[in-house]
């Protein structure tokens, strides 16, 4: 079986330390994919320039 993980886009103080800490754990751990939601109701980061980051 394989797991992916999503991105904390949506979640409250992300900053770029914190994000590159996630993306690192990702990388790390046994995870085969990352992906990034979108809502159109309430401001976030953009996805494809989140998973670029990544």
């Amino acid at each position: 079986m394989t797991v992916g993980v999503a991105l904390p886009q949506m979640a409250e103080g992300l900053d770029r330390a914190r994000l590159l800490a996630w993306c690192r754990g990702i990388d790390e751990g046994p995870f085969s994919s990352v992906s990034a939601g979108e809502r159109i109701t309430f401001h976030n980061l953009d996805g494809f320039t989140l998973c670029s980051a990544a």
